[in-house]
């Protein structure tokens, strides 16, 4: 049953090689147009890597985050800090700053369109609530500034004298100075953070801001940052992978149709995936540098099969048509079984919560797909070009005599017949010293360290974390569940307390809620007396003292409390740090808010920091989750091309095994699982079990021919072990690219990825052999 099932398919691969070659011309001219419309739609592709990109617009958590910008505004802002803002000069360039930066981020968008900018906070314009005479003063603190360096000296005095400016406008020694940008963030128009950027970048480049050391952060700049690495690291990424490629598949094939075929063919599917992208809606996000460079390798090491096999059945005499449809008819079922398996388990991922993961999961897909496509449609409309046979043979009926390649594969056999128990021994020692290592593993990461070390934005992130109040947030929204429940002194000193309580923490560099302007406005009206430093006992005195604030013209509430003074806002700069130290905060300070509000109020926690630990963790569901159903499924095609419950469960342990060894490695040298690594194990099972299928099907083949188990394995690896070699090492070769980027997380996606195929190869040459030989996998011998 076996043997019909895979003759029809063999037959069907063939058929369709005859056909291409019949209407070259025909398919030549189609690609060459589906190509011109793929360039054209190429240029409509979007970036988009804000934090919108990531999460789908079901999820519960980005939902409440959105509800919560409604309620106190875009979260959307550029924090710049500069030096010595006490030096009268320094506080003129600031002033200026802050006017042109308002100037250039609120130039007209087109009629009815929001503007960029939200507001500007800064010293020099900084809202400042004072009490003289019973009165109380709100004005800007620079207003009655005469510009001597003597009268900036005594508004020093009074700035750091109020807690509220500290670590936010003004360092704790007065030597750095800060200045907020806030944004508004724009729905009807995409990529605004490179918009904006842009904007900002025109102002604070110029020479005479330079004194001032500006050092920008926040999350506009950190996503035009990934913007601009996305199409450098792409263009880089491919240019490199070409360039090494193109080198091997050189030194692989010496002609002409060797390099073109392969090459053409893995760029058209990279032309027609990205193509789709803007066809699709799908956005270009921080996950999608590695797809061309990936479609690239995976591309050729599928062409690899194809036109070893081509070849040597041209060199062994057959006229150049025959090899063409014979190569079809050996390698196009594997093939087609190897892009299947890695289409699979990179669409396993596309399970995942996060909108970003999910559409890589569905690009780089489509792209294995088309990959097979271009193997199936274009390798040969490149093959059938050239002298249609050769003088003499090239190559004997046993290669290993030839080459130093087949000579090592004969070596391997040889070893493979005497060592197979010893082979599966340690196997399975190395498997639990796997396990063992695999227990050691645990998830977490820090965004920033994504980022290279020669990154500036990287270094001006812990510059600022060093200098001020922590560049990560989180949010506390505590909702009294009435109007004006704000207002009640216990919930403000329960609010209070929590942030006393936050304030202990080693991460935790600045607090701020509307207690913190209550007890400002309170002190202010008793003449600056420390003491009334406090909240009033009453509900009606703090309403009168926010109304008596309100009428004096502040206007700082509106991002402290909603209108109805129902929901208010605790928001907890921090320190950046690893997503398990503060998602331990997050949950340590949520279970004290609601102990402390005993009731009063409901606590939720929100915010971008909460939101990237959110992501952290659906990757990690994700990849469990991914992992199974690549395997379930990967597996479940085994059995159904093998025709047997037991060889396709068996043969699937050669593609375990460099995924456990690789995870038992990182688990003893400490290795933590983070954002991109954490895919390792869906993205290297479809690519590993590639040669897996390549090796079984041909021995499976071999072996209905000659009834003898060394036999088919020496002429499989003679012949298949070939072009297994070869697909590693460009798979290897084109993953390694990635040690050339300047994000840290690619690099160690890059050098795992390498590492697991090496493995792959390695057991596909040893263990996967002495496993058939030794269990007589496909039957009894004759």
């Amino acid at each position: 049953m076996y043997n019909e099932f895979v003759s029809r398919m063999n037959s069907v691969f063939e058929s369709i090689a005859m056909h291409v070659v019949k209407l070259r011309w025909f398919y030549l001219i189609i690609i060459g147009l589906l190509s011109c419309a793929a360039i054209y739609s190429t240029l409509h592709i979007q970036l988009d890597n804000s934090l919108e990109a990531y999460f789908m617009e079901d999820d519960e958590e980005f939902k409440y985050y959105e509800s919560f910008k409604d309620m106190f505004g875009s979260d959307k802002f550029i924090y710049i800090v500069y030096d010595n803002p006490f030096i009268a000069s320094n506080m003129n360039i600031v002033r200026e700053l802050g006017y042109e930066l308002q100037a250039n981020l609120s130039k007209t968008r087109g009629k009815g369109k929001k503007l960029y900018l939200k507001k500007i906070t800064m010293l020099p314009t900084v809202e400042f609530v004072e009490g003289k005479d019973d009165e109380l003063l709100v004005y800007d603190l620079l207003e009655d500034w005469d510009g001597s360096q003597g009268a900036l000296d005594v508004i020093y005095d009074k700035v750091l004298s109020k807690e509220i400016y500290k670590d936010a406008l003004v360092s704790r020694d007065g030597k750095k100075g800060g200045l907020l940008i806030e944004l508004n963030e724009i729905d009807d128009e995409l990529n605004w953070d490179d918009s904006v950027y842009k904007l900002f970048k025109e102002v604070i480049d110029k020479e005479k801001y330079h004194d001032l050391n500006l050092i920008p952060v926040g999350d506009t700049v950190l996503n035009a940052t990934y913007n601009e690495i996305s199409w450098f690291e792409t263009s880089k990424f491919s240019i490199i992978t070409v360039l090494v490629t193109l080198s091997f598949l050189w030194l692989l094939f010496r002609r002409f149709s060797g390099i073109v075929a392969p090459y053409l063919a893995a760029n058209l599917a990279i032309l027609f995936a990205c193509g789709l992208m803007p066809l699709l809606n799908i956005k270009f996000t921080m996950m999608m540098p590695i797809l061309p460079s990936l479609l690239m390798v995976v591309g050729i090491g599928g062409s690899i099969h194809i036109i070893t096999e081509f070849i040597f059945l041209f060199n062994s005499g057959m006229n150049r048509n025959q090899a063409i449809f014979e190569s079809y008819r050996l390698v196009g079922f594997p093939c087609f079984l190897a892009a299947f398996t890695t289409a699979v388990g990179l669409g396993s991922i596309m399970i995942s919560q996060l909108r970003a993961v999910r559409e890589f999961a569905i690009m780089a897909s489509i792209g294995v797909f088309l990959t097979f496509v271009m193997i199936l449609l274009f390798v040969p409309l490149i093959l059938c070009f050239g002298r249609k046979t050769i003088k003499e043979k090239k190559m004997h009926d046993d290669p290993s005599k030839k080459d130093v390649i087949g000579h090592f594969l004969g070596v391997l056999g040889r070893f493979n017949e005497n060592k197979s128990g010893l082979i599966l021994l340690v196997a399975l020692v190395i498997i639990g010293l796997s396990f063992w290592g695999m227990t050691k593993i645990h998830v977490d990461a820090l965004w920033l360290d994504e980022f290279g070390d020669s990154v500036k934005t990287k270094q001006d992130y812990y510059y600022v974390d060093r200098t001020m109040g922590g560049t990560g947030s989180i949010d506390l929204v505590i909702d009294t569940r009435r109007d004006n429940g704000a207002k009640y002194p216990q919930i403000l000193k329960a609010v209070w307390d929590i942030q006393e309580y936050a304030q202990k923490s080693d991460i935790v560099m600045k607090t701020f809620s509307m207690v913190d302007l209550v007890c400002d406005v309170n002190r202010s009206i008793h003449n600056e007396d420390p003491a009334y430093f406090k909240i009033p006992d009453t509900q009606s005195g703090i309403a009168q003292l926010l109304l008596l604030y309100e009428d004096s013209g502040g206007e700082e509430l509106d991002d402290m409390v909603d209108f109805s003074y129902q929901k208010l806002r605790l928001n907890i700069r921090i320190k950046t740090v690893k997503s398990t130290i503060w998602k331990e905060f997050s949950r340590d300070i949520s279970d004290y808010a609601e102990n402390r509000l005993n009731g009063l109020a409901d606590v939720k926690v929100t915010g971008i920091s909460y939101l990237t630990g959110k992501a952290l963790e659906y990757i990690s569901r994700t990849q469990i989750q991914g992992f199974l159903l690549a395997f379930i499924i990967i597996t479940v095609m085994f059995i159904f091309v093998f025709q047997s419950f037991k060889q396709g469960v068996l043969l699937m342990i050669p593609n375990l095994l460099p995924i456990i060894i690789t995870l038992g490695i990182m688990g003893h040298a400490g290795i933590e699982l983070d954002y991109v690594t954490l895919l390792l194990a869906c993205i290297a099972i479809g690519i590993a079990v590639d040669d897996t299928i390549h090796f079984a099907t041909r021995f499976r083949l071999e072996f209905e021919r000659r009834k003898n188990y060394k036999k088919a394995m020496h002429q499989t690896l003679q012949s298949t072990g070939r072009a297994m070699l070869s697909t590693s090492i460009i798979l290897i070769s084109g993953f390694l690219v990635m040690i050339f980027s300047v994000m840290d997380s690619f690099v160690h996606f890059g050098i795992l990825t390498s590492f697991t195929i090496f493995l792959a190869l390695v057991a596909d040459y040893f263990v996967a052999p002495a496993m058939i030989i030794k269990l007589k996998l496909f039957g009894p011998e004759n």
